[in-house]
Formats: C-alpha cells, sequence, structure tokens
C-alpha cells in the first residue's frame, strides 16, 4: 500500500517537474473516459431494454409541458441566471 501511494507521489512529482503542469486534468480525463467506456460495455452487455408503457407517456407528457415555455419565461431564467452568476463573480472577488 505505501509502496503504491509513493509510486503515485514520485509519479506526480515527475510530471510536474517535467512539464509544470498539473495532473488533476488529466486525471479528470482518465477518469471520465473510465465512465464513458464503462457505460459502453454494460449497454452492449445488457442488450435491448424493455419499455414500459408508462415511461413512454411520462416521456410524452414532459415534452408537451417543455413545448409550453414562453419567451417571457426563457428571459425570467435568463435574468435569474445572470443574476446569479454576478452574484458568485462578486463572491470570488
Amino acid at each position: 500500500m505505501r509502496l503504491r501511494i509513493f509510486q503515485h507521489l514520485v509519479t506526480n512529482l515527475l510530471w510536474v517537474r517535467i512539464s509544470g503542469r498539473s495532473l488533476i486534468y488529466p486525471m479528470i480525463v482518465v477518469g471520465l473516459l473510465g465512465i464513458i467506456s464503462l457505460r459502453a460495455v454494460h449497454r452492449s452487455i445488457s442488450g435491448p431494454h424493455w419499455e414500459d408503457p408508462i415511461d413512454r407517456e411520462l416521456r410524452d407528457l414532459m415534452e408537451d409541458i417543455d413545448s409550453n415555455i414562453t419567451w417571457k419565461d426563457r428571459v425570467t431564467w435568463l435574468c435569474f441566471a445572470a443574476a446569479a452568476i454576478m452574484l458568485f463573480d462578486s463572491l470570488v472577488r
């Protein structure tokens, strides 16, 4: 266990020393690729799924509700999002 932690530490230090960049972003990308590939393998192994008629009705209902959004609703949500971004920006500074 200690050897594995030491290997990771040495790898991280060598990476930073050679490239001058952090390993955070490459590790995030590797994690996302692992999740995506695991999902693809799971879908290929599990095969087609049985579709429930209730799920189909709920999906149709959600599509009907989504289409009822007016331009005023969109502008309102846009204003809320802009206010939240400005508040976050003021808190960070």
